[in-house]
């Protein structure tokens, strides 16, 4: 069975290697350019001139400076998460003892390694409903809405369901589950 064309999946020898691309959600990414957008032509200039002069000091200029850093702590994310849905990519590959999943943006991200043999119960998983406790870690919070966390392949290692694929859709999540079932015979799936 293939894989979609947007999806790579390579084979060398016994690892099985998929990458998955961008999430690309438009509404996300019209939001996030809107915000930066204000930000970046209306707040930000307005924090600078509120900015006292050089020597002067009092309320004003103890509330400036921390307003300017958090302003630019959320440039900083708001640029992060824009590169992310834009350039940013999931690798999922199966070794024949570990699983291997990054999240990756220009080379730079998150590797998280799991052993084959605690691995239970692979699947492909619609996404998680959308009211959920607030403490559930599989809830869908904002960063599921923008790709940042969740998936629709999930799998439970030890006490806790984690999640992958974020830029899936249902069908592409099987063939992805049935290829990764079909190349690791020691990988539990869950039953069809």
């Amino acid at each position: 069975m293939s894989a979609p064309s947007r999806i790579r999946v390579q084979q060398d020898g016994e690892v099985l290697r998929v990458v998955l691309p961008p999430r690309r959600e438009p509404a996300a990414l019209v939001a996030l350019s809107m915000l930066g957008t204000v930000f970046l032509m209306d707040v930000g200039p307005r924090v600078v001139a509120s900015l006292p002069a050089a020597g002067e000091g009092g309320v004003a200029g103890m509330l400036a400076r921390p307003a300017l850093g958090i302003g630019a702590l959320f440039g900083l994310c708001w640029l992060l998460v824009f590169l992310w849905l834009v350039f940013g990519r999931e690798i999922l590959e199966l070794h024949p003892e570990q699983f291997i999943h990054q999240k990756l943006v220009f080379g730079v991200g998150g590797t998280w390694t799991y052993e084959v043999a605690r691995m239970k119960n692979l699947r492909a998983d619609p996404a998680a409903p959308r009211l959920r406790r607030r403490w559930d870690r599989d809830d869908a919070s904002f960063g599921h809405e923008l790709g940042l966390s969740g998936g629709r392949i999930a799998f439970d290692y030890d006490a806790w369901t984690h999640r992958c694929g974020t830029a899936l859709n249902d069908a592409e999540a099987k063939q992805i589950v049935e290829r990764f079932a079909e190349h690791g015979p020691r990988l539990r799936t869950a039953p069809a």
